[in-house]
């Protein structure tokens, strides 16, 4: 691979980061921000800084990213999303 010779397989590119997600086929890229963000769908060959979005005219390949994401997400536990931790009292004690 390095010397040029292999090839590399296509592959999916997941993500999520505090709530933000992302999945990448090919040039393909949807998009989410925030837990209760809506998903978008962007074509990266045609419109890298991700200012068009094709979800509304592309909704199938939308919601098959989208479901693919859910699967790799679960498989990753990634979801369900953890509980918060619960937080100390607060009361400190002191050293003797």
């Amino acid at each position: 691979m390095l010397t040029g010779g292999g090839v590399l397989p296509q592959r999916n590119l997941y993500w999520e980061h505090e709530g933000n997600a992302a999945i990448r086929q090919g040039d393909m890229k949807l998009v989410r921000e925030g837990l209760r963000g809506k998903w978008e769908l962007f074509d990266l060959s045609a419109d890298r800084t991700e200012q068009h979005d094709l979800s509304s005219t592309q909704v199938g390949l939308a919601a098959d990213l989208k479901s693919q994401w859910r699967q790799w997400a679960t498989a990753s536990n990634v979801l369900p999303k953890p509980q918060p931790k619960k937080k100390a009292s607060g009361k400190k004690t002191k050293a003797k």
